[in-house]
């Protein structure tokens, strides 16, 4: 039955692309009566010159404005310039050593430099902006605990990079130096909440890392200094709504979190000091426009502390307003803040205002 699922999973998630890039464009959609245009900016022709898009399951944007979107098979990923001009960074050859096979997750840092996950080839590829290809991290993982399956991958403002291993529940930790540390394996937090099938991977400004497991039903958070704590587990908000085969994980204003449920249609919130809300449900707006299958998250992409969740199988996507962390407006209110902040520790001490 589980290879039966994991089948039906990957034969479904080509419509991913359409998914992920919803979420960049979204935000001008919304926007349309102001003027703002939506167009496609990549399709299946990839670049123009025979090198394909193919299913491409993730996407990542740098400060510059540049797109970057991986290239599920044969295995590849494209460069999107705001000016509109494509370009593959990296093919199935890799960097002509190692072969890059179903690329799956990107991630891009401060310096301009890509990340490709290759789930089928067991590594993960750095590629430069002068276009040198590396290999970061392989099949040896650390040299003990192997990298299986690498889905997620995600980079601090430290050049920190962090690769979930799908199929080797775990996920490592690759410094810009090369030093590669595993941060958590199918023990989960060592207390009896396993990881299985870690998806994906976010990491807020402070160095805390958020990881899913689609199979375990959850999500973790791994602080800087190694403690591991798990932030929801499958009872969800605790009120009846659950959460099944987590998939994506983002951060969002205030050092809230948001977990998307793929098999139970909805997305979590997670505040800094705990507080877990369902924010949206198979129900979508509301309005009859469902949510089926939420696949992929993305958090304050507006500066507004909105969230953008898509439905893999209902092919849509939402916007939920979740507004800014309120300012507290009177003396009493601020210390009523700190003590709640001194008793709830590190988490609460990551909430901002924007």
């Amino acid at each position: 039955m589980e290879r039966i699922r994991r089948s039906h999973e990957w034969t479904a998630l080509w419509s991913f692309a359409t998914a992920r890039l919803a979420l960049v464009a979204l935000p001008m959609l919304i926007a349309g009566a102001a003027g703002a245009q939506v167009s496609e900016i990549i399709d299946a022709t990839g670049d123009g010159g025979g090198n394909a898009l193919s299913q491409p399951l993730d996407i990542a944007v740098d400060a510059s404005g540049n797109v970057f979107v991986p290239s599920r098979t044969p295995g590849g990923a494209f460069k999107i310039t705001p000016g509109g001009t494509i370009t593959e960074i990296i093919d199935d050859t890799g960097d002509g050593t190692s072969p890059l096979q179903t690329a799956d997750g990107i991630a891009v840092d401060a310096g301009g430099n890509v990340y490709v996950a290759g789930t089928g080839s067991n590594n993960v590829f750095k590629i430069t902006p002068g276009g040198v290809i590396s290999v970061i991290i392989d099949l040896n993982g650390d040299g003990f605990a192997p990298l299986l399956g690498p889905s997620g991958v995600a980079v601090d403002a430290s050049g920190n990079v962090f690769v979930a291993g799908f199929n080797s529940d775990n996920v490592f930790k690759i410094e810009p130096g090369g030093a590669i540390t595993e941060i958590i394996d199918a023990t989960g937090d060592g207390g009896g909440n396993l990881l299985e099938q870690p998806r994906r991977i976010a990491v807020d400004a402070s160095g805390n890392v958020f990881v899913t497991g689609q199979a375990t039903n959850n999500a973790f958070e791994i602080a800087p200094g190694g403690a591991i704590t798990e932030i929801i587990d499958p009872t969800g908000d605790g009120g009846g709504n659950i959460l099944d085969r987590a998939a994506d994980v983002a951060v969002g204003l205030g050092g809230r979190i948001y977990v998307a449920g793929n098999s139970s249609d909805n997305v979590f919130e997670i505040t800094a000091g705990g507080a877990i809300t369902e924010i949206i449900d198979t129900t979508g707006d509301g309005g009859g426009n469902i949510l089926d299958a939420a696949t992929g998250l993305a958090a304050d992409v507006d500066g507004d502390g909105d969230v953008f969740v898509t439905g893999l199988a209902s092919n849509n996507a939402f916007r939920i307003a979740r507004g800014p962390i309120p300012v507290p407006a009177t003396p009493a209110a601020w210390l009523a803040l700190l003590a709640v902040a001194l008793l709830t520790g590190k988490r609460f001490a990551r909430a901002r205002t924007p």
